[in-house]
């Protein structure tokens, strides 16, 4: 388990704080279910050289082909890559061969609207307009620019009268940064989860209170790059 893996780790006074990061953000409930599954269709199948690098991530094993890579141009951003576990990869916003971090963004978005349409509820996308400039802000930008939430869903009211709808904001954050020196996020190597609340916070700061003030609930929509 990875827990057994996080304490042999305190035991050999593993110097990396992005090492305990990178396996306590791996290591969240369910995550190693995929191992036993059995690929009974086509379309359940991992690609070869897929399960190697997700296998490399579960364990913090460098990428062969990104130590070889070091100090070469980055075929994405054209940044000097400085790091062979796949964190600039990972957090540059259309990054690799299997899918990009917007295309999973808007996976999770629809996943939501999805569930939120088999409930018989009403749900709208880039919902534009509905929150407007923040005229209390502290930043001029911010009393000028709309806020707009990736998702609007209606009839979840809870105890609430009249509100217009609860809006959610996704987002999708790595633990570790992309950029050298490649540090965790504060608290990431030492609490579980602390990147996706980190996210959540700055979300809220970003929603919530206007959202209040303008009638409608909010709720950040956060998950870490590999599932927690």
């Amino acid at each position: 388990t990875f827990n057994a893996l996080l304490a042999k780790l305190d035991q050999r006074g593993e110097p990396s704080k992005a090492a305990a990061a990178q396996l306590r953000s791996v290591s969240g409930l369910g995550s190693m279910d995929w191992h036993a599954q059995c690929p009974f269709a086509p379309f359940m199948a991992i690609k070869k050289s897929m399960l190697s690098t997700i296998i490399r991530c579960e364990l913090y094993i460098p990428h062969p082909w990104l130590e070889e890579a070091l100090g070469k141009p980055c075929p994405c951003c054209n940044n000097p890559i400085t790091e062979a576990h796949g964190h600039h990869a990972i957090c540059t916003p259309r990054n690799n061969e299997y899918i990009s971090r917007h295309r999973w963004h808007n996976n999770i978005r629809d996943a939501v609207v999805a569930i939120a349409k088999s409930a018989g509820l009403g749900v709208t996308v880039e919902c534009s307009g509905l929150l407007g400039p923040d005229e209390r802000a502290t930043r001029e930008e911010d009393r000028e620019k709309n806020k707009v939430a990736d998702i609007n869903i209606k009839g979840l009211h809870g105890e609430r009268a009249g509100l217009y709808g609860v809006l959610g904001d996704i987002s999708i954050v790595h633990p570790i940064s992309g950029t050298a020196p490649h540090k965790p996020d504060a608290r990431a190597s030492g609490e579980n989860g602390a990147s996706v609340k980190q996210r959540e916070k700055g979300k809220n700061d970003k929603y919530r209170e206007l959202a209040d003030r303008r009638d409608f609930a909010f709720e950040p929509m956060c998950v870490e790059t590999y599932g927690r």
